[in-house]
This record gives C-alpha cells, sequence and structure tokens, in this order.
C-alpha cells in the first residue's frame, strides 16, 4: 500500500479511515449497538427512501409550473426541506459552518509567493505550507461586513469530495446542478443529483464515458444561469478518504479559461468529517454496506468551512483605496499577479479554506488503487 503513501505527507488518500484507537466505550453499550443498530439503521433506510420518494413526486410536480422563476423557488424549498431531513436521518443532527477569509499572501504579491512548492521527478507540484498574515480587528471587520454571502443562480461553488454527503448537503442548502470533469478532455457536462451519488464510489473511468454532452466551464455556467442553478464543481473528481486533498485532475488554469470575474463569481466550499468509529467518508465498495454503516451510528458529525466570494480576491494587484476592508484585501487576500492563473487561485483558495494538505496523487492514482483493491479485495480487511 505505499504505492499509494504521498512521499510530502505521508498520507494514503485512498485507505479507508478507521476509527479513533482505545476509544472507550462499555462493554454493555457496545452490545446494546450490536443488537439495535441494524434494526435502527433499517428503520432510518426506510424514512430515507419514503423522504426521497415523496421529494421526487413533488419536485417532478413542481415542473409542471410554467413560470421559471417561481418553479426554481418551489425545489429550492422541496430540496432544502427533503435533504435536511434525509441528513437528520443520516445522523447529521446538526452541521457546523464556519465562514473562512483568506490568509494567502502580503500585498500585491503573486499566489506563489504565499505557497510552497515540492517539486517530485515527475514535475508534479504540491502545496505544503501557506503563511497567514495578521490582520487588525477593524481590516477583519471592514472585510467580513464587505461579503456578499448570498450564493446567486449562476455562482460557482468549488469543493473537496469525500462523500456522497457533501452532495447531499449541497443540494439540499443551494439545489445546484451538478459536473462531472473528464480528465481526458479537461472538459465537463451537467450530471443530474442521482448520478452524482452513484458516482461516488464507481471506478472514475466511468469520466470518460459522456464525451458528447461535454462543454467548457464558462459556457456551463451561463446555460445554468439561465437556469436559476449555481454550479457545483469537484475539481479532484473523485472521492478521498478526507485526511487531504487529490490534485485536481486536470489543469486548472485551463479549466479557468474563460470565466470572468466578477461577473462569474466564485465560492469555495469545503467539508470536514468528525467520527469516533465510523467514517463518513466513502471511497470504493458497496454504497448499500456503508450506507447501513452510516446509519448504525447514533450521530455523526460535519463540519462546513465557506468562503464566499469576494472581488478582493480576485482584484489584479489588490486594492489601492483606503478603507479597512480594501486594506485588509489587500494584505491577505491571493491576488491574480503576474503568473498565476485563475485556476492557481481557486486551487490555493482550496487548500487555505480546508485546512487540509494537497497531495500529489490524483484521479489516475485511484483507478489503479480502485482496480488492485478489486482485484485483491484488500479494502475490506
Amino acid at each position: 500500500m505505499l504505492r499509494w503513501k504521498d512521499a510530502a505527507t505521508g498520507i494514503q488518500p485512498f485507505m479507508p479511515t478507521r476509527g479513533v484507537r482505545n476509544y472507550p466505550q462499555s462493554p454493555l453499550w457496545k452490545s446494546i449497538k450490536d443488537l439495535f443498530g441494524p434494526i435502527v439503521a433499517l428503520l432510518r433506510l426506510i424514512l430515507v427512501a419514503a423522504v426521497t420518494s415523496i421529494g421526487a413526486v413533488l419536485y417532478c410536480l413542481f415542473m409542471l409550473i410554467p413560470i421559471q422563476s417561481v418553479r426554481s423557488v418551489c425545489n429550492s424549498w422541496i430540496s432544502f426541506i427533503c435533504g435536511r431531513l434525509v441528513l437528520f436521518l443520516l445522523g447529521f443532527y446538526s452541521v457546523t459552518v464556519k465562514e473562512e477569509q483568506l490568509h494567502l499572501s502580503f500585498g500585491s504579491g503573486s499566489v506563489t509567493s504565499a505557497l510552497k512548492f515540492t517539486v517530485k521527478q515527475t514535475n508534479d507540484s504540491f502545496i505544503t505550507s501557506r503563511s497567514r498574515p495578521a490582520l487588525s480587528l477593524r481590516e477583519k471587520s471592514a472585510l467580513k461586513n464587505t461579503t456578499n454571502r448570498a450564493i446567486l443562480p449562476g455562482d460557482l461553488i468549488v469543493a473537496n469530495h469525500a462523500s456522497y454527503v457533501d452532495i447531499i448537503y449541497l443540494f439540499t442548502m443551494y439545489s445546484p446542478a451538478f459536473t462531472a470533469i473528464n480528465p481526458k478532455t479537461g472538459q465537463l457536462r451537467q450530471i443530474p443529483l442521482y448520478e452524482a451519488i452513484m458516482a461516488c464510489g464507481q471506478h472514475p473511468s466511468h469520466l470518460s464515458d459522456h464525451t458528447k454532452s461535454e462543454t467548457t466551464l464558462p459556457s456551463l455556467i451561463e446555460s445554468c444561469r439561465k437556469l436559476n442553478k449555481p454550479v457545483v464543481l469537484f475539481p479532484e473528481a473523485t472521492t478521498s478518504n478526507n485526511r487531504a486533498l487529490l490534485r485536481p485532475a486536470v489543469d486548472m488554469n485551463a479549466l479557468f479559461s474563460g470565466v470572468q470575474i466578477p461577473k462569474q463569481r466564485v465560492h469555495v466550499i469545503t467539508f470536514r468529517y468528525v467520527f469516533q468509529e465510523f467514517s463518513p467518508a466513502y471511497i470504493l465498495g458497496g454504497k448499500l454496506s456503508h450506507l447501513i454503516g452510516l446509519c448504525s451510528q447514533v450521530w455523526n458529525a460535519l463540519q462546513v468551512r465557506v468562503c464566499f466570494h469576494h472581488d478582493a480576491y480576485w482584484k489584479d494587484g489588490g486594492f489601492d483605496g483606503g478603507s479597512p476592508a480594501e486594506k485588509g484585501a489587500k494584505k491577505v487576500v491571493a491576488v491574480r499577479a503576474a503568473g498565476s492563473g485563475l485556476g492557481q487561485v481557486v486551487e490555493t483558495m482550496l487548500v487555505d479554506v480546508s485546512k487540509l494538505k494537497m497531495t500529489s496523487l490524483g484521479v489516475k492514482d485511484k483507478i489503479e488503487f480502485f482496480e488492485y483493491c478489486m482485484d485483491k479485495q484488500k479494502w475490506a480487511q
């Protein structure tokens, strides 16, 4: 398994994560959980199926509404109500959401000045550390107060990917359009919610099966704007065990070529799962068995970090103004200087917001790991 261990971080991002060692648990509680866990899981799954069926029927009925704005509002409410019920039934009784602000670079320096890169013989670069300059309280407050926290139709949500729970949360909160990246062509296509969930744990080669329906990111954003939907992008194109970030499946600068800021706004949302026995992160294997294990837990915890779009994050050379917000933005945010493309800025933001290290492993390594585990059937041991 050392073949899929990142040399710089020592992390194996594809290995199923085990629970906390020596987790204190009384024999009585363990016996009760072993006895009633499967029963509780079965009841939860039945309720999840019922809520999902009702939501699907209501969604189809609301699609008959001729006025698109009214139809979008109704579908958003159905997505929120049904999605939140599903998360509750899966054991996510509450979700911790924290707003993040970038602390990447000083002044008008480029993104690369905020990062230290380690280059292997394969010329794969990955982020190892970030500088975090201090902000005054006035600058923090001003920068926070000038941030628009609304995610609007046509906005782009960039997120890390570790489980189908990520997708359910995003669907609940924003009712977005999900996408799938083709690592071979560097383009993407819009996929429905069901396909996005089923794609978790599948062999990543399926990403290259629908080349006819692929398009560029700017075109997809504009088409979803007309549908009153934001767009979700998973740069990793597959799931990890939530201990680190995978290398983006395609060149981010090429993917974001043509994206116009601030006309097309970019938000970064990251997910972190806290667990003691069973990890909600889903890498590969039977979806039903993982779902049963998830529902057998008394509770599950999800931490969400959000960095909303701020024009200061993308302005060339930073701000020259004198307001506290402009000074704070110029002092701490990654700016688009020469040599740092938009895709690189987004990649840097994903690392900084998630507080996770980025490995040199990517979707190609996941394919090799997938084939190894399926052949040897060692992943379940």
